[in-house]
């Protein structure tokens, strides 16, 4: 199984790579800004501590989705091509069982994602250094929630070996999550107007957006608290219920 797993790596070489480059291309950008605004133009200009201020807490978390995205690109362009060049085919006669082949893609995903999780970390280190700012566990939980639901892309491997084409998956993922996607806005705004009342009942001697800001920061503090908690059954259970689906599916020998 470790040829397995050795060759869906192998064979994603160049998305990883690409990848890593952009990364860091745009971490190394973010890190020159942070060091401007107190060692260079933006220091001069009154702006800096601005800047900082706006763009900092953000930079993170596109870095990390840079990081996460990037290095899950390319697994499901794999299994496509297998069966194409009937590699799929080919991997019936190997003298291991389904579980061992539905298991090396498993195991490829999830050195992909926790890649990208250490990028997405060493980003962090390497952002709040540009900044002069202490490492913000805030940022590290956000990290680890977006590690989280990069893990729905284990549901791909199953939907992969059942449709053979992307454009399929995409299709039926798409039918799924537009409905979510209503669901979710909706649900989000009922809690944003419960909150905007939450937030006059508590402080109003505040300006609107202030007691907002104070609210709303408190209610995403507990519900990332709450996530974390609930992250690692989600991935069990997420994972535990993918694999079960591609053995199936690679038992059903669809080629």
């Amino acid at each position: 199984m470790k040829g397995l797993v050795y060759r869906e790596l192998y064979l994603v070489r160049k998305p990883i790579i690409i990848t890593i480059l952009a990364y860091f291309a745009f971490v190394a950008f973010c890190s020159l800004v942070f060091i401007s605004t107190y060692a260079g133009n933006l220091a001069n200009n009154g702006e800096g501590a601005q800047t900082l201020a706006n763009f900092y807490p953000q930079a993170f978390f596109f870095a990390a989705c840079i990081a996460m995205l990037g290095m899950e690109y390319g697994h499901n362009d794999l299994i496509e091509k297998d069966y194409k060049s009937r590699w799929q085919l080919f991997s019936y006669t190997l003298p291991m069982n389904e579980k061992k082949v539905a298991a090396s893609k498993f195991i490829a995903r999830g050195l992909l994602l926790v890649g990208g999780f250490l990028l997405a970390i060493l980003g962090e280190v390497i952002l709040s250094i540009a900044a002069r700012k202490s490492v913000s566990l805030s940022h590290i939980g956000t990290i680890f929630l977006i590690f989280t639901f990069m893990t729905l892309s284990y549901s791909d491997i199953p939907l992969m070996l059942r449709f053979k084409r992307q454009s399929k998956v995409v299709g039926v993922c798409m039918l799924v999550g537009i409905p979510l996607g209503v669901g979710t806005v909706f649900a989000a705004g009922c809690v944003a107007g419960y909150l905007s009342s939450r937030a006059q009942e508590l402080y109003p001697e505040l300006e609107k957006r202030e007691a907002m800001t104070k609210v709303t920061t408190h209610f995403f503090e507990k519900l990332q608290h709450i996530t974390l908690i609930a992250a690692p059954f989600i991935l069990i259970g997420l994972v535990g219920i993918s694999y079960f689906f591609a053995v199936r599916e690679l038992r059903r020998r669809r080629y």
